[in-house]
């Protein structure tokens, strides 16, 4: 009796084994699967990277007013509406800002692809400013 006792106490602690290791797969898997949705919850893009974007967009906005404009001087030099001092005076104004803007456009980009890179981890956006 005490034996058949025992194999049917060692037969239970084995189903609770073997349910508790099913229970125990069941959420590891349902976590595995579930952590690379959570991103989902975060911002694409963080605090840093938004900044350096706007910024970079602003210079290249105002660099590429600069050169419509200068087009438009060709333009109205070309079809005789500026005479030859007014377009001199005009491509020494704007060819210089042109330059400057052009300078910060390239610096403001490469900041931006900095920011871009320090929010990686292992080549995936992280979260960290998401939480601040």
């Amino acid at each position: 009796m005490q034996e058949q006792l025992e194999i049917e106490t060692g037969i239970e602690k084995n189903k609770v084994r073997s349910l508790l290791f099913s229970i125990g797969i069941i959420i590891f898997v349902g976590i595995t699967f579930t952590i690379p949705f959570l991103q989902v919850f975060f911002p694409v893009k963080s605090k840093s990277v938004i900044n350096a974007m706007e910024a970079y967009d602003k210079i290249d906005n105002a660099k590429l007013e600069a050169e419509e404009k200068l087009k438009s001087f060709v333009y109205d030099y070309q079809s005789n509406k500026i005479n030859g001092q007014e377009f001199k005076t005009e491509i020494d104004k704007y060819i210089p800002l042109i330059q400057n803007l052009e300078y910060k456009s390239e610096v403001l980009f490469s900041d931006l692809q900095k920011a871009k890179a320090k929010d990686k981890v292992f080549g995936f956006r992280t979260s960290k400013e998401a939480v601040n």
